[in-house]
């Protein structure tokens, strides 16, 4: 059986941010079932050189401002010569561009992350996370009430949310077991 390609897009791995959490989940896979790479829609920030000498690749579209169409069509040509099977992103920008992109490249799984919970965003944020929730394949939260969030404010439907505690704040064990999650999710799960 062949590795499965996945492919995380956040905003840029910076220390402190939850973006952070995707470096420690690409470290983490089992490598003889996934073949992690992280796209960074900005620039790529002080965690990429400890993902890129862990064997992970990592590369940087430098977008310049949140609609950047040229940045699109870059990420939507990257899916392309990766052939990737899975895109997990990460945050609003990302899961706004990499669910629009993901869906029109077809990439067979589409997983989004959410962290926090927010009810006073913005009409137009609201909308673009309706629209674009409908093209994931499963959304994360870190908690059930980051779930109920989504459910209630977003209107992203039960069965599409997987509940992970242990992304963010927890111990070393905790995390694998959060990460072993992941990749169920990954499979289809």
């Amino acid at each position: 059986m062949s590795k499965k390609k996945v492919l995380y897009i956040v905003e840029q791995l910076d220390s402190g941010t939850p973006q952070a959490v995707v470096a420690r989940i690409a470290k983490r896979l089992d490598r003889s079932r996934y073949e992690p790479c992280v796209c960074c829609l900005r620039k790529e920030g002080d965690l990429a050189a400890g993902l890129k000498a862990a064997g992970v690749p990592v590369f940087a579209l430098h977008m310049r401002r949140t609609l950047d169409f040229g940045m699109l069509s870059l990420l939507r040509l990257k899916i392309r010569e990766l052939r990737v099977d899975v895109i997990h992103t990460y945050l609003f920008t990302a899961n706004a561009w990499g669910r629009y992109a993901a869906h029109h490249e077809c990439v067979p799984r589409v997983v989004a992350s959410e962290h926090s919970i927010g009810t006073k965003f913005s009409k137009i944020r609201m909308l673009v996370d309706r629209v674009t929730v409908r093209w994931c394949d499963a959304v994360i939260a870190e908690s059930e009430a980051v779930a109920e969030n989504l459910r209630s404010e977003v209107g992203v439907k039960a069965g599409k949310i997987r509940v992970v505690p242990g992304v963010i704040e927890s111990d070393e064990s905790s995390f694998d077991a959060a990460v072993r999650r992941i990749e169920e999710i990954y499979d289809g799960a």
